[in-house]
């Protein structure tokens, strides 16, 4: 009789048993996989700050060498309308010597005008511009 007593209480305990060994093994699972996903989690966000830093840092070169490359363009295009106003008067000098019709003079005192507008135009912006990196 004990035997069978027994083997109902191990037939009854042995499943209950396992079951709660099996959702101890399951939990623990569980708990390392939340564990390798926070370890995951942690190294993305340093990945993450890295790149950003890496961004602010390569972005501020960039802008340091286009304002590099701003300024060489815009002392390029100064000197060449400083050159072609010196030119545009050598030719209006040449044009009185020999001569030429009134209109031809008037069109060339214009460009004249004009590009000397357009000098004093990027001489403002220039002192503007320093006015502004200064303070």
């Amino acid at each position: 009789m004990e035997i069978i007593v027994v083997a109902v209480i191990m037939g009854l305990a042995g499943p209950i048993i396992l079951g709660v060994m099996s959702n101890k093994q399951a939990t623990r699972r569980q708990e390392r996989d939340w564990e390798r996903q926070d370890i995951v989690a942690a190294r993305l966000v340093k990945a993450s700050d890295d790149l950003l830093e890496e961004t602010k840092n390569s972005t501020a070169t960039t802008n340091q060498k286009l304002e590099v490359i701003r300024i060489d363009v815009n002392s390029n295009m100064t000197a060449a309308k400083q050159a072609e106003l010196d030119a545009t008067k050598r030719e209006l000098l040449l044009m009185q010597e020999l001569n030429r019709p009134l209109s031809t003079l008037d069109t060339t005192r214009a460009r004249i005008a004009e590009l000397e507008a357009q000098l004093a135009d990027r001489l403002r912006a220039t002192e503007s511009a320093e006015k502004e990196g200064r303070a």
